[in-house]
């Protein structure tokens, strides 16, 4: 009998339950993270902090010698609540020197992740905002549950 990591199991439940209540955006955008973020505090009336970034490991090919090399990227990212309706605020940078933090996600370069939404209204108010907001190149809706590199999205906050 394969005895199972217990580590492993509960890292799945707690990314389980932190995207319980969450919905993901993709932003296309020729912005910075800095001015996207800004758009976005001024469009929806938050203030998004930069966070400490995500420290992620990419492979690189290298072709001279046919093997892939690793290397690893600081990715972005700010957080911001919405004290009215009890929402969380997530923003993720996805792109960093051509590579990308979520690999099924090659085209996008912003992730943002509303979380604690209780109804729809507050996340099409959210996407109606970001679609009229002048600079983005375009703005839809994620699906969480179709991407399995969801993990590296958990991230520890300071406010």
């Amino acid at each position: 009998m394969q005895k199972i990591d217990k580590t492993i199991f509960k890292n799945a439940e707690v990314v389980e339950s932190f995207f319980k209540d969450a919905t993901l955006i993709g932003i296309k955008s020729v912005l910075s993270t800095y001015q996207i973020a800004n758009k976005i505090n001024n469009e929806l009336y938050l203030k998004l902090q930069l966070q400490k970034p995500i420290l992620a490991t990419v492979q690189q090919p290298n072709f001279a010698n046919a093997t892939i090399d690793y290397m690893a990227l600081e990715f972005e990212f700010f957080y911001g609540i919405e004290p009215y309706f009890s929402l969380q605020f997530f923003l993720y940078q996805n792109v960093a020197k051509q590579k990308t933090l979520i690999p099924s996600f090659q085209k996008i370069d912003f992730l943002f992740l509303i979380k604690g939404h209780d109804s729809e209204n507050q996340v099409q108010r959210v996407l109606r905002a970001l679609t009229e907001c002048s600079h983005p190149i375009a703005v839809f809706s994620l699906q969480i549950s179709n991407f399995k590199d969801k993990s590296v999205l958990v991230q520890d906050v300071r406010i």
